[in-house]
């Protein structure tokens, strides 16, 4: 993949920086209180994590040319093709573990186990081209954090560890953790071509007590993205590129059919902050003067919710739209809803739902006059990647092999680690990949979360999605906004935040059922500063101004 660099690729982690346009969030919820002047040990600890640091050197890979280049740190290049006659190494073509010694790997995983080694050539041929047996330590999304804080726990760390939010992570990362800074700081990263094509906005995370401890898992930086059947919407009457709130309404009006079973959105709580984008509300947390103040203390966060509950009250959600789970993708692609938030593009949906044609929706001005802003996040899946502390030889043959699974888009390493060996795993259609049954079974393997490339935007099914959600980035990237505590690290953020928002969210719930009335917000927040937002908001203070 290629990317357009920042105006300064080795800019310092500075405060301007961080609330520049270019910087990527890291989206979380965090909260801190203590007398000004006076740091708590949980406070030091977040000002060395926001302290500056050399960011990698941006640099561009030279591989494949895609149909729609890259404009910017926000716009990811798009291809409507697979660059098969180009497909060429972005190594030197020998193994990254020269030592053959095996490597244990603890990560998530996305979609159902596996495959055991024995039944998986994919597997076996992964280990042959990285030069080592790799035994992944797999556990779903919803067992993972328990499952990383007992290995935690019992010491028994892997060499390769996907974290997660827990508490006191930069002084485990300092403990038991590689500093990577000397291998990818700066102009060190040059050593690794790869991994210096990964956009500055998401090493902006990896950094933890003035060091980088870890590599990402690039994914864009425009956050979730409301997609909708623009199909439908032009056919029944409504502006598929709504420029208010009043003609988004008239949109997800035109797609609810109950007696048809169909509505318009199911996923109140997330399509808030489609409605604070609107309202040109804070991303997160705002800074000013010094001063943190969270989305949620912001009189436009009531305004958000008051307008969920309108829409709840009206019928244009899903009935079992707070019990929905897993279903979100079923009911898009079987045309149940219309409007949906998430991480997946319209590329991906019409892939999903043949014959239909999806669109993202840019966010307008509440009241009409162009558009608003749209939400940075924070370029990244997850958490960092880290290495555990072992002897040099070692680590940099790891740090080799990081490089290896940052291989680009349109490379031979690139091709095997998403579509595995030709004839096997998949067929060539014209010029394109098609998966081969054996494939949908085998390449369940994470490594995908283990290590990434920069991302790409490609589609073999829907070339006219790509050129949409192109044309959607561009849109966008004219009008990010950024959380202030991007790069920032804090302890109660991670020890409380969870339990904070969700409590907070079961408010929110209550309120967009018509239960209770949006003034009881106020209460709730005075017990959230009290519980732990003041608290993390301190943590911000401090780590900002020691910046």
């Amino acid at each position: 993949m290629t990317r357009v660099p920042p105006t300064d690729p080795t800019q310092r982690l500075d405060r301007r920086t961080l609330l520049s346009g270019a910087a990527a969030v890291t989206g979380g919820l965090a909260l801190t209180t203590a007398l000004p002047g006076c740091t708590t040990p949980e406070q030091r600890e977040s000002v060395a994590a926001g302290a500056a640091v050399d960011l990698p050197t941006y640099r561009a890979t030279a591989g494949a040319e895609p149909q729609f280049p890259s404009t910017g740190p926000d716009v990811m290049p798009g291809f409507t093709e697979y660059p098969r006659e180009s497909v060429a190494p972005a190594t030197d073509g020998t193994p990254p573990i020269k030592s053959g010694k095996p490597l244990t790997i603890l990560t998530n995983v996305n979609t159902t186990i596996p495959p055991a080694l024995g039944q998986n050539a994919f597997w076996r041929g992964m280990n042959e081209r990285v030069g080592a047996e790799l035994t992944y330590i797999m556990a779903p999304n919803a067992d993972y954090l328990p499952k990383l804080q007992v290995s935690i726990a019992g010491g028994d760390l892997p060499d390769i560890v996907q974290f997660r939010g827990i508490p006191n992570l930069p002084q485990l990362l300092e403990r038991s953790f590689v500093d990577l800074s000397e291998y990818v700081s700066g102009d060190n990263i040059a050593r690794y071509p790869n991994l210096a094509a990964i956009p500055t906005a998401s090493w902006r995370s990896m950094i933890y007590n003035r060091r980088i401890y870890g590599f990402p898992l690039n994914r864009s930086t425009l956050g979730d993205i409301v997609t909708a059947r623009i199909d439908l919407i032009e056919e029944r009457g409504a502006n598929p590129d709504p420029q208010s709130y009043q003609e988004f309404l008239d949109a997800a009006r035109v797609l609810t059919e109950p007696k048809r079973n169909r509505w318009a959105m199911c996923n109140p709580i997330a399509l808030i902050n489609w409605t604070l984008q609107m309202l040109d509300a804070p991303n997160g947390w705002a800074e000013e003067g010094g001063r943190f103040t969270h989305q949620l203390e912001d009189e436009k966060y009531k305004q958000a919710l008051d307008a969920a509950a309108q829409q709840w009250k009206e019928g244009l959600f899903h009935p079992d739209s707070f019990s929905v789970g897993t279903r979100t993708t079923e009911w898009y692609n079987g045309g149940i809803i219309g409007i949906s938030t998430g991480g997946a593009s319209p590329a991906t949906w019409d892939a999903g739902a043949p014959g239909t044609r999806s669109g993202a929706l840019v966010p307008p001005k509440f009241d009409g006059g162009g558009y608003a802003v749209k939400f940075l996040g924070s370029g990244i899946y997850g958490g960092p990647v880290c290495i555990r502390k072992a002897e040099k030889a070692r680590v940099d043959e790891i740090v080799e092999l990081f490089n290896y699974l940052a291989s680009p888009f349109g490379s031979t390493e690139h091709q095997y680690i998403a579509y595995g060996s030709e004839g096997t795993d998949f067929t060539y259609q014209g010029n394109n990949p098609v998966p081969t049954d054996q494939a949908l079974l085998e390449r369940n393997l994470p490594i995908t979360y283990t290590g990434a490339p920069a991302q790409v935007n490609f589609s073999a099914v829907s070339p006219g999605a790509v050129e949409n959600d192109y044309a959607y980035q561009k849109k966008c990237a004219e009008i990010t906004k950024a959380n202030a505590s991007s790069g920032l690290y804090s302890a109660t953020e991670q020890e409380k935040g969870n339990s904070l928002r969700t409590r907070l969210d079961d408010l929110a719930t209550e309120i967009i059922l018509g239960r209770k009335p949006v003034t009881d917000w106020d209460a709730a927040m005075d017990t959230w500063r009290r519980e732990g937002g003041d608290q993390i908001r301190a943590e911000y203070e401090a780590a900002i101004e020691a910046n």
